[in-house]
């Protein structure tokens, strides 16, 4: 499955031709009723904050309305804090709304052996989905990521690479076990180095 990433709210018109979507609420800047309106109407959406423009309070907060309101998906970063996970994961498995844990490397690739821990500490944080996004230096590094999926996982892994290296990456995860894979709304609206265009990406399904 495809994931459309939405950054700015122009793109909310589009929501419902996609069949999950990432609503990146850092760069749309809803106020609260419109977060409360477009995920209780919706149902098919992802709800993820980072570490750009709002506080740590106001992440929070906006996390759990969006939780409250009908989040399909809750994504929260494997760095958070204990207290910040504790407030957001609770409410997610009481509304039926499933956690992503996320780790972000944005410079390489780790170590087998890290990439590993990461997915075992994110099980233990409650991950019903883990999440693992990193630079891909060189294609040994995408090689690297894409052998995580060689191992049997209790929870689903979506694991893949930034940077032209990792491209490939993209769509291969879905095809090794991934639930969904992320794509950008329109060529000028990445959300991330590589990510694929959402039209591109599509026409490429439908031939492999």
């Amino acid at each position: 499955m495809i994931c459309v990433a939405l950054s700015d709210k122009k793109s909310l018109e589009d929501i419902n031709k996609f069949k999950l979507a990432e609503l990146r609420l850092d760069m749309l800047k809803l106020d609260d009723a419109e977060i409360s309106d477009v995920f209780s109407k919706n149902k098919n959406l992802i709800a993820t904050c980072r570490e750009t423009y709002y506080s740590r309070e106001e992440r929070l907060f906006i996390l759990k309305n969006a939780v409250s309101s009908g989040a399909a998906y809750v994504d929260v970063e494997i760095e958070a804090d204990a207290e910040f996970k504790k407030e957001i994961i609770p409410l997610a498995k009481s509304k039926n709304c499933k956690v992503i844990i996320s780790y972000h490397n944005f410079d390489n690739t780790p170590s087998k052996e890290d990439l590993e821990n990461i997915i075992i500490e994110s099980l233990k944080d409650g991950a019903d989905v883990v999440k693992i996004t990193t630079f891909a230096n060189s294609p040994e590094d995408a090689a690297r990521v894409l052998s995580l999926y060689c191992v049997n996982r209790p929870r689903p892994l979506t694991a893949f690479c930034m940077g032209d290296a990792g491209r490939i990456t993209r769509v291969a995860c879905v095809r090794l076990g991934a639930p969904f894979t992320y794509a950008s709304y329109s060529q000028a609206t990445q959300t991330a180095n590589g990510q694929i265009y959402y039209e591109d990406m599509r026409y490429i399904f439908d031939r492999i």
